[in-house]
C-alpha cells in the first residue's frame, strides 16, 4: 500500500484473507481487512471496499488502527468523487463520507492512535 502498487496489494491482501486459519491476532485481521478495502477502492472496486469496512465494523469497534484505516478508505473514496462532475447526489455523498471519516478519525485518536505525522501525510 505504501508503494501505491494497488493491484499487487489487492492480490496480496485478498490471498492473505483467504488463507486465514482462524488463529490470527485480531489486529492482524483488522489490518488485512482494511488493507484489502483500501486496495479495492484504489482498483475501482469502491462498493466492495466500502462494504468490507461496513461488514467488519462490528468486529473492531474499539480498534484504533481499524478506525484510522476506515477513515482512510472514506478519504480515498472522497478523492475519487471530487473528480466527478458536481451534482447534489455527489455533494451529499461527499458530506456523508466526510462525516464518517471524521468520526472514525476522532474515535481512533481517542482510543490511542497517536501517529499524527502519518495522518498529515
Amino acid at each position: 500500500l505504501k508503494r501505491e502498487l494497488w493491484t499487487e496489494a489487492y492480490d496480496a491482501y485478498r490471498r492473505g484473507l483467504e488463507l486465514q486459519l482462524g488463529d490470527e491476532e485480531p489486529a492482524e485481521v483488522a489490518m488485512a481487512i482494511t488493507g484489502l478495502a483500501i486496495a479495492e477502492v484504489m482498483t475501482q472496486r469502491v462498493a466492495e471496499g466500502e462494504a468490507r469496512i461496513a461488514a467488519a465494523r462490528p468486529q473492531f469497534p474499539n480498534d484504533a488502527l481499524f478506525l484510522y484505516n476506515a477513515a482512510c478508505v472514506s478519504g480515498r473514496v472522497m478523492q475519487m468523487l471530487v473528480d466527478t462532475p458536481p451534482s447534489a447526489e455527489r455533494d451529499e455523498r461527499l458530506a456523508e463520507l466526510r462525516r464518517q471519516a471524521i468520526a472514525d478519525l476522532k474515535l481512533s485518536v481517542q482510543l490511542g492512535f497517536d501517529q499524527l505525522d502519518w495522518m498529515q501525510e
